[in-house]
């Protein structure tokens, strides 16, 4: 086995630790890949590197940084004019946009994220009109473009681009796809986030049935989503006003996370536990997950999210204090001070 089939090895063993939520070690095995690789690559070469760059630009985004993120991705874009054929440098360069799109949305920038997964999904579109069939690229492509609709506020949209995604996937596996295995993976993905944006329209009853559905797809194929699963459950039944079970699902969550050392997503779980504990009227620990969600984003330098989860702080403080003989001296300080980060 030579050095460009190690890295290749590398590279797919990094993609399994990602689809299983473990980005710390892919960025181990990416780096360990672009080692062997060394400084130049042949044509051969070529797109391997890219491929690594892009799959460690969404890593690195996870575990530092968004900006270390797109530098990866710049470096990606900088190698593509070694790749040989221009359909696949095409290809290449509409999974940059696409992977940028995706960082663009966990960093909570959706606008911008729209229109970046929209130049990719209007790539594929072009190349499935001229019989380039991907089915794979453009349902996942559409399920993280419906994502970043929803995120900005357009639900009605989201849920024709990821029903649209989900009958692409199916076809897929109906018309005898190359890869079946990760349209079979990509499936139930595709219900637990239709059921995400279900919650968001308000229609708690569609958002439970289709987290349901991908729950029972996780336990069989993919367990190690599970945790993220709960999350959007939890979520949706704090939006249905059940707390108490909102809650349980994230204590569930919480030590499989930590095991996973998925820091963005734990963040997350964190400050919707603070959530649920505001709501339950446990304020000990709601400020806890609030202040740790707060460090984790900030760590990430994800000033948006910390802002939310000071928030989330700064509600149970004012509960506290209303409950309370007298108002904290320094309690208006600090809301002033949260109010002008935020």
């Amino acid at each position: 086995m030579n050095q460009r089939q190690r890295a290749d090895k590398l590279y797919r063993s990094a993609r399994q630790a990602i689809n299983a939520l473990r980005p710390h070690e892919a960025v181990v095995s990416l780096r360990r890949a672009l080692r062997m690789l060394g400084p130049d690559a042949d044509p051969a070469g070529a797109e391997l590197r890219v491929r690594i760059l892009i799959t460690l630009a969404y890593s690195d985004a996870e575990e530092r940084s968004f900006e270390d993120g797109v530098e990866h991705l710049h470096t990606a874009g900088t190698h593509l004019a070694a790749v040989p054929d221009p359909r696949l440098r095409a290809e290449l360069e509409s999974t940059i946009e696409a992977q940028h799109g995706v960082m663009l949305m966990r960093e909570g920038r959706f606008e911008d994220s729209v229109l970046m997964l929209g130049r990719a999904v209007a790539v594929n579109d072009r190349a499935w009109a001229q019989g380039i069939t991907d089915h794979l690229r453009l349902a996942t492509n559409l399920l993280n473009r419906g994502l970043a609709l929803s995120a900005s506020g357009r639900p009605a949209q989201a849920q024709k681009d990821i029903r649209r995604s989900i009958e692409i996937a199916e076809a897929g596996l109906r018309d005898g796809y190359h890869d079946p295995d990760a349209l079979t993976q990509l499936v139930p993905v595709l219900h637990h986030n239709l059921g995400v944006v279900a919650w968001r329209v308000g229609d708690i009853p569609a958002a439970l049935a289709h987290l349901g559905e991908a729950n029972q797809r996780y336990q069989k194929r993919n367990p190690s989503m599970v945790p993220k699963l709960r999350m959007a459950q939890a979520d949706a039944l704090l939006a249905a006003g059940l707390a108490e079970e909102a809650a349980r699902l994230l204590d569930e969550a919480l030590p499989a996370l930590r095991q996973q050392r998925d820091h963005l997503n734990l963040a997350e779980a964190e400050a919707l536990r603070a959530a649920a504990a505001l709501v339950e009227g446990d304020q000990v620990t709601a400020r806890r997950m609030a202040s740790s969600a707060r460090r984790r984003y900030l760590r990430r330098r994800a000033p948006v999210w910390a802002a939310i989860a000071s928030l989330t702080r700064l509600r149970s403080e004012v509960v506290t204090a209303l409950a309370a003989p007298r108002v904290p001296k320094s309690l208006p300080a600090r809301a002033t001070l949260t109010f002008s980060r935020a």
